[in-house]
């Protein structure tokens, strides 16, 4: 019982998402944590060079449809979608050096939707991916000269 968005078989969907969950964070259903985050993607090649480019996450075992991104302590999923939204959670993801990110974020084809700024205790910016999905890098750091 596929969605109209997905490209195969939900069972299929689930299964290899379950599988990805075990070999990548070595965790079972029943942790009652968060085990993956996913993001919908329009081109899963694109998708998997943009992050590996910027963060350098590793996609383990990327299939037709899904890949799951190395991203420790959580795994990333990239869903293969007709459709992508660009609604929904944020992911925020930290980083030391907010100005080399967001040269590798523009570099491998991210848009900058908000540039670096201050934020509570530190600085973050905001881009979107490819697909247009919003993301924070934050960092702690007050200031580029770590003040």
């Amino acid at each position: 019982m596929g969605s109209t968005t997905d490209r195969r078989p939900a069972a299929t969907y689930f299964g290899w998402l379950c599988l990805a969950l075990l070999v990548i964070s070595g965790c079972s259903a029943d942790d009652n944590r968060v085990q993956l985050l996913e993001i919908q993607v329009s081109d899963l090649e694109r998708a998997v060079d943009f992050y590996q480019g910027v963060f350098g996450w590793k996609a383990s075992r990327p299939v037709s449809s899904y890949a799951v991104l190395d991203a420790k302590p959580v795994a990333i999923g990239l869903a293969l979608r007709d459709t992508v939204g660009t609604g929904g959670p944020v992911i925020v993801i930290a980083a030391q050096d907010l100005e080399v990110v967001l040269a590798l974020v523009v570099q491998n084809g991210g848009v900058v939707r908000e540039p670096i700024g201050p934020s509570g205790e530190g600085r973050q910016f905001t881009f979107a991916d490819p697909d247009g999905n919003r993301m924070v890098v934050w960092s702690a750091r007050a200031d580029a000269s770590g003040g």
